[in-house]
C-alpha cells in the first residue's frame, strides 16, 4: 500500500456503501475505497498496481461477509460523494 485516507462522513449525505477497486485509465496506480464497516471510518488505500488492490479488496469482502468488490474507472469521484477528508493531527 503506498497510501491510506480516512475520511469523516458527511451527516447529510450517505456515503458509497460498496468496496470499490477504482482503477482511472492513463493512471499507474489503483484506489481501493473501503466503506463505513462495523462503525469504522470511510478509507481510500492507494495500491501501486490494480492486481494488489484487487487482492485486498477480495480479502476484505471475504473476511467481512461483503457482497463482492466493483471495479470502476470513474474519474469524476462521484464514489466519494459524502466524505470529507479528516484534518491531519498536529505534529508533536
Amino acid at each position: 500500500m503506498l497510501q491510506r485516507t480516512e475520511y469523516e462522513v458527511d451527516p447529510q449525505t450517505e456515503p458509497c456503501a460498496d468496496v470499490l477497486v477504482v482503477r482511472p485509465a492513463g493512471e499507474p496506480h489503483a484506489l481501493v475505497y473501503i466503506p463505513p464497516i462495523k462503525g469504522s471510518v470511510p478509507t481510500v488505500e492507494v495500491y501501486a498496481e490494480a492486481a494488489e488492490a484487487e487482492s485486498r479488496a477480495a480479502r476484505l469482502c471475504e473476511t467481512e461477509g461483503l457482497l463482492t468488490y466493483r471495479v470502476s474507472d470513474d474519474h469524476s469521484g462521484d464514489w466519494m460523494r459524502g466524505l470529507v477528508a479528516r484534518s491531519a493531527a498536529p505534529a508533536a
